[in-house]
């Protein structure tokens, strides 16, 4: 299945917003620092997203595939913008979203795309504190990797976790 991501315009503000909280969190003053705390902060994001199973950034994603989508690890979702059976538009209540999983099926060897949104409106705060640690973390340890989250980040993230079967 290939899976593209795309971010909303909501997105980027809450990403420039978090950079501000970021700065604010490590005490920089400075934008010296600022590409590389971008790319801290978008790593410790993807952390956080893959330790949840969650989207945390408002996104639209499009999953294609043959025949079937079945899939889960895209909570929140909501709000199919686009099916497309072989190259040809289709209503998109055919596509089942409840909660992270995402499911629509065709006949035998035909190609499906399915657009939807997915992530939250409102960058959850409990997320917020924890990519910032995890942030401060890459930030402060630039030559050395992350094994372990840290322990206060691991806790703030645990009541966002969605179990997938």
């Amino acid at each position: 299945m290939i899976t593209e991501r795309e971010y909303t315009t909501e997105a980027t503000e809450i990403q420039s917003g978090l950079l501000t909280g970021l700065k604010q969190h490590l005490r920089i003053t400075s934008s010296d620092f600022d590409s590389s705390l971008e790319l801290d902060l978008s790593a410790a994001i993807e952390i956080a997203e893959k330790e949840c199973g969650c989207i945390f950034l408002p996104s639209v994603i499009t999953l294609k595939a043959k025949s079937v989508i079945d899939t889960a690890g895209y909570y929140p979702a909501f709000e199919c913008t686009s099916l497309k059976i072989d190259g040809v538009g289709k209503e998109s209540s055919d596509v089942e979203i409840s909660g992270g999983r995402v499911s629509v099926q065709a006949d035998e060897g035909q190609a499906i795309e399915v657009v939807f949104e997915a992530g939250y409106l409102t960058f959850p705060a409990a997320v917020k504190a924890a990519v910032f640690l995890i942030a401060a973390v890459l930030f402060n340890n630039p030559a050395d990797k992350v094994e372990v989250l840290p322990k206060a980040s691991t806790n703030l993230l645990k009541s966002f976790r969605r179990w997938q079967s």
